[in-house]
């Protein structure tokens, strides 16, 4: 989590100058991402797969 306030006077924001006070805050969380996991788990599989297909040819020799 991340949590930041930025304050000042006189500021532009959204192109609008204010000549009064400003209090920005910005709140920022961290979010899990779905392709980083999808990739793994892709990954995870191929390797089981090919693991199977190695003991299913040693077995048949």
């Amino acid at each position: 989590s991340f949590d930041d306030t930025i304050t000042g006077d006189g500021t532009a924001l959204d192109g609008l100058i204010s000549d009064g006070f400003a209090t920005i805050t910005v709140s920022a969380a961290a979010v899990p991402e779905p392709s980083s996991v999808a990739l793994l788990s892709i990954g995870s599989l191929g390797l089981i797969s090919s693991a199977r297909n190695r003991k299913r040819k040693k077995a048949s020799l």
